[in-house]
C-alpha cells in the first residue's frame, strides 16, 4: 500500500505492480497472472507486469489489445469477467492458442477502476482447470485491484500536475485521496480476510484434534498443511496491518520496564517447535549487568520473533543464538546470529523493504513476502531505536536492533 501510494513514476509504478502481482499469485494459489494498463489515447490495454505469463499471451498483451479482447472485453463493463472454458467457444481460439501449450484453460479479468468508474486497467489470472469463481474470490480479486488503482490513478495525477502546473493545493488533496483509498483498502482486508482465516485455523484444529474423527497420517498431514499455510497467511495480513497502523500514525506505545530473559525465551519459544524439527540448536546469552529498559516489552518480543523465524527459515543446520548486551548511552542492543545461508552485501538496502525477499534470487526457494523485517524495522524506529544486518553468503546473518532507556514521545 505505501508502494501504491509512491508510485509517481514509472519506475516506482513497476515495483509497486511487481509486488502486488507477487502477492495475489501467492494467495490467489493462480498459475499465471498479468496486470495490463488503459491507454487511453490509443484505446488499448499493454501490458505491465507479469507472473509466469507463456510466451504468445505475453506478446499477445505486450502488444496490446482493445476492449474487443474475450477475456478484458467481459470485465470492461466493470463486472469480473469468467471464462468457463477457453477450448469451449470459437471466440476464444486465438487467446487459447496462444496459451494451449502451458495448459491454461480458464481465465477471467477484474477490472481496475479510479474515481468515478474511470477504467484504470485489468488484472487478469489463468489457471489450468476450468474457472469457477466464487463471490468470495471475486471479492478478493476486487481488493487487489484496489492497490493498482491507487498505483495507476497516482500516476495519471501527476502527469497532470506537471502537464497542467496544478496547484499545491490540489495535489495535497490528490494525495489525502490516496490515503482514503489505503485507509478502505486495509479495513476490508481485516474484515474479508483475518475473519475467515481464524476460522479456517480454528476449524483445521478441531480437525487435527479429532472432534470429526480420528484422522490417518495422510490425513493429519494434510490438515497440518491447511493449519501452516492459513497461519502464515494470517500472519501475512497481521503484518500488513501493522505497517499501515504505524504509517498512519495510529500505533501507540504502552511502557514498561523489559525483563530481556523473559522476553527473549518467549520469544524462542514461538520457533522452538520449528528449529527442533530442522536439527537446530537455539541458544540465548545475557550480559550480567543490563541497564534498566522502559519501553514496549510485547513489540520488543514481536520483533524477535520476526528476527527469530527469519533466522531459522534461513538456516537448514547449526544453531540461532540471541545474546543479549549493553551499548552505548544506556541503551542495550540484541544480536540475532545464525548459521544459515547469509546473503550478499548488495541486498543490505532492501532487506527491511516491503516484499524484498519477493525479488531476492538468492531467497526465492523460501516462502514469506518479507513483511515481518518491514515491520519490524518500523517498529524499532517508532521506539527511538536503531536495527541493522551483517551478512556474507554462505557464512550465516547478524541481526541487530537497539533500544534506548526511554522511548522518546512515548504516549502509554
Amino acid at each position: 500500500l505505501r508502494l501504491a501510494g509512491e508510485a509517481t513514476v514509472e519506475t516506482e509504478l513497476d515495483r509497486c505492480l511487481r509486488a502486488v502481482l507477487d502477492s495475489w499469485a501467492k494467495i490467489a494459489g493462480t498459475d499465471a497472472a498479468a496486470i495490463l494498463r488503459w491507454d487511453e489515447e490509443a484505446k488499448l490495454l499493454r501490458l505491465v507486469a507479469t507472473k509466469h505469463l507463456p510466451t504468445g499471451i505475453l506478446e499477445r498483451y505486450t502488444q496490446g489489445v482493445t476492449l474487443a479482447d474475450p477475456v478484458c472485453g467481459l470485465a470492461a463493463t466493470r463486472r469480473v469477467g469468467v471464462v468457463a472454458d477457453l477450448a469451449s467457444e470459437p471466440r476464444f481460439a486465438s487467446l487459447y492458442t496462444a496459451v494451449r501449450w502451458s495448459n491454461l484453460r480458464g481465465a477471467w479479468a477484474t477490472p481496475v477502476v479510479g474515481h468515478n468508474h474511470k477504467l484504470l486497467g485489468m488484472l487478469i489470472t489463468f489457471s489450468r482447470v476450468v474457472a469457477e469463481v466464487s463471490a468470495d474470490e471475486q471479492r478478493l480479486a476486487d481488493l487487489f485491484a484496489r492497490p493498482i488503482a491507487i498505483a495507476l490513478q497516482n500516476l495519471e495525477w501527476n502527469r497532470q500536475v506537471r502537464g497542467l502546473d496544478q496547484s499545491t493545493k490540489q495535489l495535497k488533496e490528490d494525495l489525502r485521496q490516496s490515503e482514503r483509498y489505503k485507509t478502505e483498502f486495509m479495513s476490508i482486508i481485516s474484515h474479508e480476510l483475518r475473519t475467515p482465516l481464524n476460522a479456517v485455523i480454528g476449524y483445521a484444529q478441531m480437525l487435527k484434534e479429532g472432534f470429526s474423527g480420528e484422522l490417518n497420517e495422510q490425513q493429519a498431514s494434510d490438515v497440518q498443511t491447511i493449519r501452516d499455510s492459513a497461519d502464515r497467511l494470517l500472519s501475512m495480513v497481521e503484518d500488513t496491518l501493522d505497517l499501515a497502523r504505524i504509517d498512519a500514525e495510529r500505533f501507540p506505545v504502552y511502557m514498561d520496564t523489559i525483563a530481556f530473559e523473559e522476553v527473549v525465551k518467549r520469544a524462542i519459544s514461538h520457533v522452538r517447535s520449528v528449529a527442533d524439527k530442522k536439527g537446530l540448536s537455539i541458544q540465548m546469552s545475557l550480559s550480567e549487568e543490563l541497564p534498566v529498559v522502559r519501553t514496549d516489552p510485547e513489540r520488543v518480543r514481536q520483533v524477535l520473533m520476526n528476527l527469530l523465524s527469519n533466522a531459522v527459515k534461513f538456516t537448514e543446520m547449526g544453531s540461532v543464538h540471541v545474546h543479549v548486551l549493553p551499548s552505548e548511552q544506556g541503551s542495550v542492543q540484541i544480536n540475532i546470529m545464525d548459521t544459515g545461508i547469509g546473503f550478499d552485501t548488495k541486498a543490505f538496502p532492501h532487506v527491511f523493504e516491503e516484499f524484498s525477499q519477493a525479488d531476492t534470487s538468492n531467497t526465492r526457494a523460501y516462502s514469506g513476502t518479507g513483511l515481518g523485517l518491514a515491520v519490524s524495522k518500523r517498529l524499532i524506529q517508532r521506539l527511538g531505536g536503531q536495527i541493522g544486518v551483517t551478512s556474507m553468503p554462505g557464512e550465516g546473518s547478524t541481526f541487530w536492533f537497539s533500544l534506548p532507556p526511554e522511548v522518546p514521545d512515548a504516549d502509554g
